[in-house]
């Protein structure tokens, strides 16, 4: 009998502590009104503009010696995945949005990598992901 109420309450502070944890807010987060966009941490771009796009190691250093990935081409549906934007970097001649990117897909060629780098958003989708990111804040 001990041992079936010693398990009863184990069981039940389990579960009180998973609830807690679940509903428990992280500090400093705002609430989202009906009205805030939603912001994601990643988000997954297939090219959609007529541009092959470099991956750069900072987005003010815009030549072949500071790529740090293959060009990517809508041509062959390769695509990016992204974490937030910057709209610090160089302007090249569409503003100066840029998305900071984790992982590349040469998806004709059937291959992926991890690459932490900077994609121009004009050449990538013209900037919609924007909307759904976080700003990188650098």
């Amino acid at each position: 009998m001990y041992i079936g109420k010693k398990l009863a309450a184990t069981t039940a502070l389990i579960g009180a502590l998973t609830m807690g944890a679940v509903a428990a807010a992280p500090a400093g987060a705002a609430p989202q009104t009906a009205n805030s966009p939603a912001r994601v941490m990643d988000v997954g771009i297939r090219l959609s503009t007529n541009n092959n796009v470099g991956v750069y190691g900072w987005y003010f250093n815009i030549d072949n010696a500071h790529k740090v990935a293959y060009d990517l081409s809508p041509r062959s549906h390769d695509g990016i995945d992204v974490d937030c934007y910057s709209e610090l970097g160089a302007n090249l001649g569409y503003g100066t949005l840029w998305y900071h990117t984790y992982a590349e897909y040469h998806n004709d060629a059937g291959w992926s990598q991890h690459v932490y780098g900077w994609t121009y958003a004009p050449y990538v989708d013209n900037g919609a992901a924007k909307g759904s990111l976080r700003n990188c804040g650098y």
